[in-house]
């Protein structure tokens, strides 16, 4: 990762963990220089974060669709009404895994939806990072440190979720409609019929500070 001024070679293991201890701050810059200079590296953290948030999405579509069904569930219940709901979240998830079983009534519905959102959200977000992060220090002369990584974090986290978001809508009105049996690409076609183009970023200002606070929340910490 550090390379030595006088021979354009690595340097020994020895010295690099010495220099790094003795100079982080420097060691994180070199490292980081070296990323950005790198699309293997690229390439490489794109990967692993969209392939991390595929099976996040996956394993946590049930309780995201438990989630979204309990929320939207008053909405066809008179004058406003919880129908169905009483008893609280664990009781209506629990009857839904007893009437439509766990695949068909938490799991299937907006699973694709769910599982794009995460991964591609994930994959943006460490894609760009180290770029915006680094663009940022440079444009106004800040020093590397948890504010930048913040900035950098809100940045790539809001514009992750943000371009992310027709999939995000997508998931959400397959879920509550959990009988819809319209596949991913299927629903996003529909959305677009309904409400035009523009109608796939509704409620992308949410997303954006929703990601954007998460994300630089993680990343500075």
């Amino acid at each position: 990762i550090l390379v030595s001024a006088s021979q354009g070679q690595p340097l020994p293991t020895h010295l690099h963990d010495s220099f790094c201890k003795l100079f982080p701050d420097l060691a994180a810059c070199a490292m980081a220089a070296e990323e950005r200079a790198s699309s293997v590296v690229v390439a490489k953290r794109m990967g692993c974060s969209m392939t991390a948030g595929l099976i996040a999405g996956l394993a946590t579509n049930p309780l995201e669709c438990v989630r979204v069904r309990w929320q939207v569930v008053a909405l066809s219940a008179p004058c406003g009404a919880a129908a169905g709901a009483d008893g609280g979240l664990l009781q209506f998830g629990a009857r839904i895994v007893r009437t439509e079983g766990l695949i068909r009534g938490l799991w299937r519905p907006g699973l694709t939806g769910w599982m794009a959102s995460f991964g591609g959200a994930f994959g943006v977000r460490m894609g760009v990072y180290e770029y915006v992060r680094y663009a940022l220090e440079q444009g106004t002369g800040m020093q590397r440190s948890a504010k930048t990584a913040f900035a950098a974090g809100l940045l790539t986290g809001g514009l992750s979720n943000g371009t992310c978001c027709p999939f995000f809508q997508a998931k959400n009105r397959l879920q509550a409609e959990a009988s819809n049996q319209r596949g991913l690409f299927r629903e996003l076609t529909t959305i677009v019929q309904e409400t035009g183009f523009m109608g796939l970023y509704r409620g992308v200002p949410a997303l954006f500070m929703r990601g954007g606070l998460i994300s630089g929340g993680q990343l500075s910490g």
